[in-house]
């Protein structure tokens, strides 16, 4: 299957085509694999920083297919994102074996790409079924993916929309605006930056889609120390609650990839050490870009340290990986024990209300029988049994009364007003606090009981 531009319009301005197979996709990776710092390049390293081509780039993420165009711009419009890193195209090699099993858990996948550039890795999740969100901040590149999103014609199963991650800066009090590097592109301020966009056609990402995605995904987006504080804040913002977030990250400064790794912790998507590992935590699998059978550290740690990762673990992959990339499949579980534990408090409420319904229809129907000759005795007894559960109980008999009121009793007559929290004797038994009258009453039950039925 191919995914293909249409329109006169869109072919005018494509300045020339490139494709790359599936087997060219692996050849390229398992030598990045020998070189890892290959994978701090762009694939393409013919990309000038004036007048650039429009490249359509046809991309084959899988044994046969899908098909994925992107449209490479010049690097003066597109900044770092006008070509597609390795890390994308590892990340969308990384999708085309992954989605079909992530497919059967849920049939929709709802895909948001952070920092997309010509967005290989959004692309490649909507060629395999899941509808894309591709998000920046650069007018350049949100016109560039804008008019390929127009050309293929998917309506809401495949948009473009303006995310500044300057947005979380309220939410990240030890970051000021100040220090952020204003002579980058990227860093015009929030406002500024959506004017940008509406200029080229593209709105800001709303509000309301606040975790409501199913899948995260970016690629080589760490540049600035205020990408590594901000980054986690953007996929906790964004992401559902059982969400997967995948992001490939070539690590050309392993301190600030761990602060990026520090920020995961504080919003609970990474467990900070093994201690922390609980049922319904949030877990890490992570890839380096090295050869793990004769790579010193993924031969120490292992097959099984890839699986549940934690902080601590990971900064000592980091830093022995510096200089090559690693990638990161995050699953979110953030609330779900405590949900299934609201969810099991409104069953049990729901039960105790359908209870106390059917005792009130009983005690309804007792009430509306009219009692025949000779049965008053038992009939009191059935009121008397039905009336435990009523709001007020009057016993006949004792010389005080008892009645249930607001959730407590109250006991009159001989022991005086007393209030005792419901469920709770305060001294002895019942028998005890009621004295010899008690005993007495329930014998009188007992023989009430006893008497025939009608």
């Amino acid at each position: 299957m191919t995914v293909a531009a249409g329109g006169a319009a869109a072919t005018a301005e494509i300045s020339g085509t490139r494709n790359v197979s599936f087997k060219s996709v692996k050849a390229f990776l398992k030598m990045c694999r020998a070189k890892p710092e290959r994978m701090r390049l762009l694939c393409s390293t013919s990309a000038s920083r004036e007048g650039g081509d429009n490249l359509q780039v046809l991309v084959e993420i899988a044994d046969g297919g899908p098909t994925v165009e992107v449209r490479e711009i010049s690097m003066a419009g597109g900044w770092t994102g006008c070509r597609f890193s390795p890390s994308a195209l590892w990340l969308a090699f990384f999708l085309g074996s992954k989605m079909p099993s992530w497919r059967r858990e849920k049939d929709q996948i709802s895909a948001l790409e952070l920092g997309a550039g010509v967005a290989l890795a959004g692309l490649a999740a909507r060629a395999l079924g899941a509808r894309a969100t591709l998000t920046d901040c650069l007018p350049a590149q949100l016109a560039s993916l804008r008019r390929l999103v127009e050309d293929r014609n998917e309506g809401d199963d495949l948009r473009v929309k303006c995310l500044d991650w300057q947005e979380e800066l309220p939410r990240l009090k030890k970051l000021s605006p100040s220090s952020i590097d204003a002579g980058s592109p990227e860093n015009s301020g929030v406002e500024a930056t959506a004017a940008a966009a509406a200029a080229v056609g593209v709105s800001r990402l709303s509000p309301q889609e606040h975790n409501c995605f199913d899948l995260i995904l970016a690629s080589d987006v760490l540049y600035e120390e205020h990408h590594a504080a901000l980054l986690p804040l953007v996929i906790d913002r964004w992401l559902t609650d059982d969400g997967r977030w995948v992001m490939a990250l070539a690590i050309r400064d392993a301190d600030m990839l761990i602060r990026f790794l520090q920020g995961l912790v504080w919003v609970n998507l990474l467990p900070a050490d093994q201690g922390s590992i609980r049922e319904d935590s949030s877990t890490v699998h992570w890839e380096a870009v090295c050869d793990a059978s004769s790579c010193e550290c993924c031969s120490r740690l292992g097959a099984a340290a890839r699986e549940e990762a934690t902080f601590e673990l990971l900064q000592e992959v980091v830093t022995f990986h510096e200089g090559g990339a690693i990638l990161f499949e995050g699953r979110r579980r953030r609330g779900r024990k405590e949900e299934e534990k609201q969810l099991q408090q409104q069953q049990q409420q729901q039960q105790q209300q359908q209870q106390q319904q059917q005792q009130e229809e009983q005690c309804q129907h007792h009430l509306l029988q009219k009692p025949e000759e000779g049965d008053g005795d038992a009939d009191q007894a059935a009121a008397e049994e039905v009336g435990k559960n009523s709001e007020v109980e009057k016993v006949p008999g004792m010389e005080g009364e008892s009645r249930t009121t607001a959730g407590a009793e109250v006991l009159e007559g001989d022991l005086g007003d007393r209030r005792i929290p419901e469920g709770e004797a305060p001294m002895g038994d019942g028998e005890e606090i009621l004295g010899p009258k008690s005993s007495q009453k329930k014998a009188e039950q007992a023989n009430h009981a006893k008497l025939p039925q009608s």
